[in-house]
């Protein structure tokens, strides 16, 4: 996993072609995205669960949404369904999936924005602030749950964060950015926590507060001026 604070996706390459994923199903994205990207997934940080039904947006189930990138690539709609409650259920989800959105909590709406990204095989899966709108104790959850899923086969994940603390807690490097609008790297930090980690417990040890203060000396001043901009 690659952390890069005050990073935006726009940087990197095919973000326009997956932009479509967070922002609803619409069947002419879709298919292009599935096309272009081959290989990426996205999951940003407003997530929608939406479908576009003529020329109205009606929202639909969670299974419906999991199952989506899969029928956009021409999958068999039956066994689509049987890996979309498949995925349902690794995020801890199997009772859910015929729930709507606004049934769901923030927490369980990230879930199905994992299985929906998933379930898609991606090499690589871009983050960006996933989890930042939760609560800290449903945060630390689904950051455990991204770890516990990442082990399984270690996709190379590109997360976005503003969260110093995160990045450390979850990554194998931590690459820092200068402040806007002309944004650059200024540092880059590996990572040498071991694994499994637990997110809560790993920040109470000697070597995360070692590199914490490391990376802060390296980025603080770059958040200074960031902060000096919003003022003005």
């Amino acid at each position: 996993m690659i952390f890069a604070p005050v990073l935006t996706l726009v940087a990197l390459t095919a973000l326009l072609a997956v932009a479509a994923w967070s922002f609803g199903w619409y069947a002419r994205e879709m298919q292009a995205a599935a096309q272009i990207t081959g290989g990426v997934a996205a999951i940003l940080a407003t997530f929608l669960l939406y479908r576009q039904i003529g020329q109205r947006q009606a929202a639909t189930r969670a299974l419906q949404n999991v199952t989506a990138g899969l029928e956009f690539r021409g999958s068999d709609g039956a066994e689509a369904v049987v890996q979309a409650q498949e995925w349902l259920r690794r995020v801890g989800l199997g009772g859910f999936g015929g729930r709507y959105p606004h049934q769901l909590s923030g927490g369980m709406r990230k879930r199905v924005a994992l299985a929906q990204a998933l379930i898609l095989d991606p090499e690589i899966i871009l983050m960006d602030e996933p989890f930042a709108a939760l609560d800290i104790q449903t945060r630390h959850l689904m950051e455990n749950e991204l770890l516990e899923l990442w082990s399984t086969n270690r996709k190379s994940v590109v997360f976005i964060t503003h969260d110093l603390e995160e990045a450390i807690s979850l990554s194998d490097r931590v690459v820092v950015m200068s402040a806007g609008p002309e944004s650059h790297p200024i540092g880059e930090f590996a990572i040498d926590l071991p694994r499994p980690r637990d997110v809560a417990e790993i920040r109470l040890t000697p070597r995360f507060i070692e590199l914490h203060g490391l990376i802060w000396s390296a980025m603080k001043e770059e958040v200074l001026k960031s902060y000096a901009r919003q003022r003005q």
